[in-house]
């Protein structure tokens, strides 16, 4: 759709993933990306597993969401591996990011998933050639990760060590480990909600940790309202304004957009999602979005 209204659009692979010259499995060790249980659980058919309310509110994936179905089939069968080398593969794209922007110029960032990790650590090497963040349902959950989409409090396994990434991150005042980021969880832990890891704000004699770089690039996050990342998106976006990130939070639902879980972009009302994102890339183009207002939905 955006080569439909003339934007340049350049598709990036991960270093180590896909269509990369370099075979490097010793370096870049490979995993499954998905299968057809965690696909139907948490992408095509949420409804069918329950595992938290708003699930009940997926309406547009175009098929049954099983496997057996023809669509769900050729899209299972488009998932490639990943590499279990998270710190290197941040590493690199960190480097091969800012390197191709030196060459294109400066370009909004647009990802899905776990794809996030890349924007943020691109945006912390060279803000300067990033327009704006546009995060797709965000996987980057702060310290954290949940597994299956399992009820409250279960299926929660640690991850991103540096908050929102494997690797280190420049937070200001610079940090040498991990260890130095002090956390608490913070809220009710619900399905329909979950719980967050946070920088600690009553640790004796600590000091919020910030990420100036990052906050110099406006960022969104797009949420559907029967994904499961609707339950815990607002981690992230909590954890932006900690470390003062002026980040948007834009629920599909609160603009009109229904029933999308985790791969709205490709279920049947993608037109009316795509217009959302382009929307606010008008906007941040244009000196509107939160790059200056601070905005975010809760």
């Amino acid at each position: 759709m955006f080569l439909d209204l003339g934007y340049q659009v350049y598709v990036v692979d991960q270093t180590s993933v896909g269509r990369g010259t370099q075979e490097d499995l010793v370096g870049y060790p490979l995993r499954i990306g998905s299968t057809a249980n965690i696909s139907e659980v948490g992408f095509t058919a949420p409804q069918i597993a329950n595992a938290y309310p708003q699930s009940q509110l997926h309406t547009q994936w175009p098929g049954t969401g099983l496997r057996g179905d023809a669509i769900f089939d050729a899209f299972e069968s488009g998932f490639m591996p990943l590499t279990n080398n998270n710190t290197r593969q941040e590493i690199s794209m960190r480097a091969a990011g800012c390197e191709l922007l030196q060459l294109i110029g400066p370009s909004f960032l647009i990802s899905h998933s776990i794809g996030a990790i890349h924007p943020i650590v691109i945006s912390d090497e060279c803000p300067d050639l990033v327009l704006g963040n546009v995060n797709l349902e965000p996987g980057n959950i702060p310290f954290e990760s949940y597994t299956g989409n399992q009820t409250s409090s279960v299926g929660r396994t640690a991850a991103r060590p540096f908050g929102l990434t494997v690797a280190n991150l420049n937070y200001d005042p610079p940090i040498s480990s991990s260890t130095e980021l002090i956390t608490e969880t913070v809220g009710e832990d619900t399905p329909e909600r979950r719980s967050c890891i946070q920088q600690s704000r009553t640790a004796e004699n600590y000091t919020i940790h910030t990420l100036p770089n990052i906050a110099k690039v406006p960022y969104v996050a797009f949420t559907g309202e029967a994904s499961p990342h609707i339950t815990y998106d607002h981690c992230i976006i909590q954890y932006l304004n900690q470390v003062g990130v002026k980040a948007d939070w834009i629920k599909m639902a609160d603009v009109g957009v229904h029933g999308n879980a985790h791969f709205g972009f490709l279920e049947k009302n993608n037109v009316e999602y795509f217009k959302v994102v382009e929307k606010w890339i008008k906007n941040a183009s244009n000196g509107i979005g939160s790059s200056n207002s601070g905005g975010y939905s809760h």
